[in-house]
């Protein structure tokens, strides 16, 4: 059986993912998928298939989509290219998982301004420690790698879950 609802926290060095099966209290299964060698575009297809790989024709995704702000941080992402390769990625892995339905979040549309760490706290909060350390999410303390958390609080936000 596959899962009803696919989180994603999308990035071309890790992509975060949460599977969700009804009744979705929390996700049956977390990880960060990372691609292998590659131009950037080859590892956008990679991730994208890898994606693809989870779900069958029903599953419903719902994917952060990158927004731009007028700050000077963003205008250097715009600048460098990484603006765009992550709207690629947005674009391959919308594209691979046609004809599912696909819906895309701003980062201000499914957590508002709340900082990573305040978000990973939120998510902790509403499924629980435990469930957390079953799923293997890293320590909220460790920055490193924030995409599955993002993910599994994409995932809530989706179910209604996440305010």
């Amino acid at each position: 059986m596959k899962p009803s609802l696919l989180s994603v926290d999308p990035g071309l060095t890790g992509t975060g993912w949460a599977l969700w099966y009804k009744p979705f209290k929390q996700p049956c299964a977390i990880d960060v998928l990372k691609a292998g060698k590659g131009e950037w575009w080859e590892r956008a297809q990679q991730i994208a298939d890898g994606l693809v790989a989870l779900c069958d024709q029903r599953t419903k995704t719902v994917a952060e989509f990158t927004e731009y702000h007028a700050a000077a941080t963003s205008n250097m992402g715009w600048r460098t290219g990484d603006l765009q390769r992550l709207t690629f990625l947005c674009g391959a892995i919308a594209g691979r998982l046609y004809p599912r339905e696909f819906i895309p979040v701003t980062t201000s549309g499914w957590k508002g301004q709340l900082p990573k760490a305040v978000a990973a706290r939120r998510v902790q909060e509403i499924i629980g420690r435990k469930a957390c350390r079953t799923l293997g999410l890293p320590d909220i303390q460790r920055r490193s790698d924030t995409h599955a958390w993002d993910a599994v609080g994409i995932g809530l936000w989706a179910l209604g879950r996440f305010e």
